[in-house]
């Protein structure tokens, strides 16, 4: 306003030529504040667990997980089925780290080698013990720098994959995922589940779509599964969300289709699956629900393991 003020005097000035021309004063003007845009803010630390799981899907883009509590599977009689067929395989997951796992998240993308993925181990090592479990890992791998993280290491061939320390009490492993590991700084660690294993799947006809993987139909937009641990044996729950109640009536008889047809198993063991894995309509969800013994929970992660099994090669590639 100051500098159009000035501008119509002189002009006024200059149009009234025959009156004496007054100089008007000089009035000093400030110079333009430029704003320049503020740095991004740091993400806020995660509060709780599930915090923490809302971080690794954002940084990963996961849509599916297994969430397992150890401690409470290691007071169960079928702990030696669940710790077997629930830890991954893989010769860089120290057995001192093992043994102090308290719970444990395995997370990717999609079923299909090659995802992006993630496992992340919430311990109760000390920082002695922590230090030794890195000490061990570093006679394969090199020393990774990312910043925030104090404990890091490319592992594998052409560094693969990452294992890191982000907090004192969480390790990760992940392809070489940064991003991820800067989220997780401070994070409080893995939320206690509802069950003892909790796992979900958005999408499953295009997550777990794979080689060795059956049809699933469109029709579900989201599948969840839980082993809730009883005192005689363990319960079997999976379920998948439908969009009406005449839809899950045809993805219950679609999903039995499959088992009797499309499941990698011998034909004198068809029968036992079937009445394993018998699904049924309940309103706008598919539903499974069963308790097993030992020999019947070892027969389906079997199996689960068999269908899944190359899709976690990487971790063996060393």
């Amino acid at each position: 306003m100051r500098l159009r003020l000035l501008l119509g005097l002189s002009l006024l000035g200059i149009s009234c030529a025959s009156q004496p021309v007054v100089t008007p004063p000089v009035v000093p003007v400030a110079p333009p504040v430029i704003e320049t845009p503020a740095d991004p803010p740091e993400p806020a630390p995660a509060t709780s667990g599930k915090d923490t799981l809302e971080r690794v899907r954002q940084a990963l883009g996961t849509k599916m997980g297994l969430l397992v509590d150890l401690e409470a599977i290691r007071q169960h009689p079928a702990r030696d089925v669940l710790e077997e067929y629930l830890v991954p395989e893989s010769p860089l997951l120290d057995p001192a780290l093992v043994a102090g796992t308290k719970r444990l998240l395995l997370t990717a993308t999609n079923g299909q080698f090659g995802a992006r993925w993630a496992v992340v181990v919430e311990h109760d090592l000390s920082p002695g013990e922590l230090d030794a479990v890195f000490a061990h890992l570093d006679r394969r791998c090199e020393p990774a720098a990312i910043e925030g993280v104090a404990l890091a290491l490319h592992c594998g061939r052409s560094r693969l994959f990452t294992v890191a320390a982000p907090t004192p009490k969480l390790v990760v492993y992940t392809r070489t995922e940064p991003e991820l590991l800067r989220a997780l700084v401070a994070s409080p660690g893995l939320p206690k589940p509802v069950a003892a294993v909790e796992g979900w799947v958005d999408e499953p006809h295009r997550t777990f779509r794979g080689r060795n993987m059956p049809p699933i139909p469109e029709t579900i937009a989201r599948g969840r599964g839980r082993l809730e641990l009883q005192e005689d044996g363990v319960e079997l729950i999976l379920e998948g969300d439908c969009e009406s109640p005449s839809q899950a009536e045809s993805d219950a008889a679609a999903l039995n289709r499959v088992v009797e047809t499309s499941l990698p198993v011998p034909d004198l063991l068809i029968k036992p699956l079937q009445r394993l894995l018998h699904f049924t309509p309940d309103e706008k969800i598919v539903r499974l629900r069963r308790a097993v013994g030992t020999n019947e929970l070892r027969f389906f992660l079997s199996l689960t393991r068999q269908l899944s099994k190359r899709d976690t090669r990487e971790l063996h590639r060393d």
